[in-house]
């Protein structure tokens, strides 16, 4: 049988963890530079953004410098603006 090390466990682990989460905070800051560009090309500020998302414009400021993730139900409000925006039907909420 195979002895297992566990500290040796425990370095994996953590290397792993740690790769994981480098690729969740550059996907954060990906999000981030989509969201603001959508809002550039609308020429909105800030609050009017968070106004048409129905949020407060702390949180859209938060997500825009990465300092906080967006939830999922922060992409369902951006993707209906999105649509309401381009004229398209959403059939899934």
């Amino acid at each position: 049988m195979k002895r297992i090390d566990p500290v040796k466990s425990v370095k994996d682990w953590y290397h792993g963890w740690w790769l994981f989460s480098a690729e969740l905070k550059q996907m954060q800051r990906d999000g981030a530079a989509v969201l603001l560009g959508i809002r550039k090309k609308d020429g909105l500020t800030q609050r009017q953004l968070a106004d048409a998302l129905g949020i407060d414009f702390t949180y859209l400021s938060k997500i825009e410098n990465s300092a906080t993730p967006m939830t999922v139900s922060f992409m369902k409000r951006l993707r209906k603006y999105i649509a309401e925006r381009e004229g398209e039907r959403i059939l899934i909420e």
